[in-house]
Order: C-alpha cells, then structure tokens, then sequence
C-alpha cells in the first residue's frame, strides 16, 4: 500500500517532493474505478506500478528520476476517467501538478483515441464514443491497439519503463483470466 510505495520513495529521495505529494492526492483523488480484483485502484495497481518502477531502478543500482515517478503515478488517471468529457479538465489540472516532462510521458502511455478526444472541448451525449457497428469497433479496436503498441516500442527509454512496471502490475493483478495475461504479453 500507500506506506510501502513511501518507503521506496524515500530510498529514491522522493518521499518529500511536492509534486510526489500532490500526485499522490490527486491519484488517490482521481482513481475511483474499480479493478478487475476489487481492490481500488489506487493500491491495486497503480502504487503497484510506481513501486515495481522504482525497484526496478533500484535493481539497476540507479535512482528513479522525479519526472519518472510522478509520470508512474499518475499513468492511469487521464484515462480511468469513466466520463470522457471529463478528460481535457483533468489532463489540466495533472499537467499543473506534475510538470509538462512528466505528463509528456504519461501522454506516451495513454491511448491515442483518449488523446484525441482530450483534445477537443465538447462530447458525445452520455460520455460515450460514437456508435460504431460491431464489426467496425474490432477493426477500430485492434487497429488502434496496434497504432499504440507501435507508439510505445519506438518511444524513449522512460516511456517504456513506466509502460513496462504497468504492464507488469496488470499481469501480477488477481483474478486476471488466462486471456487477458497472454494480452499483456504479447503487448
């Protein structure tokens, strides 16, 4: 839990950066949604990701750049915000609270359609994405993992660590079915 990730953090120096502190409320704040284990995000996954991250550095006998750590935690929020319309407002406040070297890599991170849809200012009537025939959403589905994935493998080292501890603490999650690890893996 929280008390952990603090310890690691203060192996790295961290512990007691303002903007660590403020990503901390602001993950704690933002990340409502429940996962697929039941356990709130904020501990189940994305404390999990920012611990994995920072002992992966540690391993490597390095310590884990603010920028990293903060990108770490707030990996998720722009794209866990169940309304859509939501995620321009929350980007925002985010950037402010991290810095823009933090969020370019949390932009890394987050799925294009999310980005695009963050760019603009107004939304589909309830939060949802326009409706797309079955077939076509597969295609749209697949093709934009597959844009994404892309995305990550050529972009620099920091985004892929960050990306690496996420998918990680995805894989270690329980109650994750058998399909949805061989998914992580193959990403």
């Amino acid at each position: 839990g929280l008390a952990v990730l603090l310890e690691k953090l203060a192996d790295h120096g961290l512990a007691d950066k303002p903007r660590i502190r403020k990503a901390l409320v602001l993950t704690r704040f933002f990340s409502k949604r429940p996962r697929d284990d039941r356990r709130p995000p904020i501990e189940a996954h994305i404390f999990h990701a920012t611990w994995l991250l920072l002992r992966s550095y540690a391993a490597l006998d390095k310590k884990c750049p603010e920028h990293v750590a903060l990108a770490c935690l707030a990996h998720d929020i722009v794209e866990d915000q169940a309304d859509p319309r939501w995620r321009p407002v929350v980007r925002r406040i985010l950037e402010r609270a991290i810095g823009p070297e933090a969020m370019r890599i949390v932009d890394n991170v987050t799925k294009e359609y999310i980005l695009e849809y963050a760019r603009k200012t107004r939304g589909w009537p309830e939060g949802r994405y326009p409706p797309l025939a079955e077939s076509q959403n597969e295609q749209l589905k697949l093709r934009r993992n597959k844009e994404y994935n892309q995305r990550i493998k050529r972009g620099d080292f920091e985004t892929l660590v960050v990306k690496l501890a996420d998918r990680l603490s995805n894989y270690r999650a329980r109650k994750v079915d058998d399909e949805k690890r061989q998914r992580y893996i193959d990403e």
